[in-house]
């Protein structure tokens, strides 16, 4: 099942660990109608969608639904940079890399390599299946 606007702006709400009373308060409306936005019961309009977004610093396309958070290129910030990473690499993998102390210059230089790898596996593997 897809995400729904309901669901995107609940978890950028919970992301930035605010109450619905204080995401409210920081939007402008009340608490009730951010509940019912959460929920799925009503529709932010236009000029409300583009303020969430400028908010929580992601794209109206990706509160719709229309692109992920990695194609609305909006990452200035720390916390929507962990959602970024968190939808390429999955939640475990977050989880493992929060469990790790900083990681060294050779660490660094292998998970690079590792990186680039993958990256090739992928360009090999897409070029198979167009036929290329």
């Amino acid at each position: 099942m897809s995400e729904t606007l309901g669901d995107r702006l609940r978890r950028l709400r919970e992301k930035k660990e605010w109450t619905q009373k204080y995401a409210a308060k920081v939007f402008g409306i009340t608490s009730g109608a951010l509940s019912n936005y959460e929920r799925g019961e009503r529709t932010p309009d236009a000029e409300m969608l583009k303020r969430i977004a400028e908010i929580y610093n992601v794209s109206v396309d990706y509160l719709i639904g229309k692109r992920s958070l990695r194609e609305s290129k909006q990452y200035p910030n720390e916390s929507s940079l962990d959602d970024y990473i968190e939808e390429i690499i999955g939640r475990d993998a977050v989880l493992t890399l929060q469990s790790m102390d900083r990681l060294d210059e050779h660490e660094r230089e292998l998970l690079i390599i590792f990186l680039q790898g993958l990256k090739a596996r992928r360009k090999h593997f897409q070029s198979k299946d167009t036929g290329l």
